[in-house]
């Protein structure tokens, strides 16, 4: 498989998972299912702006960093380890600006999973 799209690592990402490129399409078929309901609830948490909402945010942030990683979202994985090292470290959270910047690359991150799963099928 030779598929390059910048920001997204799909031979590492088919290598962790095991080395097939079908389990690669489920894996990123999955992520693009449950990509809105993540960020609305991330969003949410951030909006709700104390401490406990901002401990709450770091895990949701650590799950969706997660999946990130599983499918190779590079540039998705960095904007949330920055800000969840940001929370916990004990560090003031931007949360207007958090939620920006993880809302931007969650949007890019499903714009290029689904191109590269509409390439994967293309064959």
């Amino acid at each position: 498989m030779s598929i390059a799209i910048e920001g997204l690592d799909i031979a590492g990402a088919v290598a962790r998972i095991g080395g097939e490129v079908e389990d690669y399409v489920d894996f990123a078929e999955i992520f693009l299912e449950d990509a809105d309901e993540h960020l609305q609830g991330l969003q949410t948490t951030l909006a709700s702006g104390n401490a406990e909402a901002d401990e709450e945010a770091r895990k949701q942030m650590h799950c969706l960093r997660g999946a990130a990683l599983a499918i190779g979202a590079e540039n998705l994985v960095t904007t949330l380890q920055t800000y969840e090292s940001q929370v916990k470290s004990g560090q003031s959270l931007d949360r207007d600006l958090a939620s920006k910047d993880i809302t931007t690359a969650l949007e890019e991150t499903i714009a290029k999973l689904n191109q590269a799963v509409a390439a994967i099928q293309a064959g």
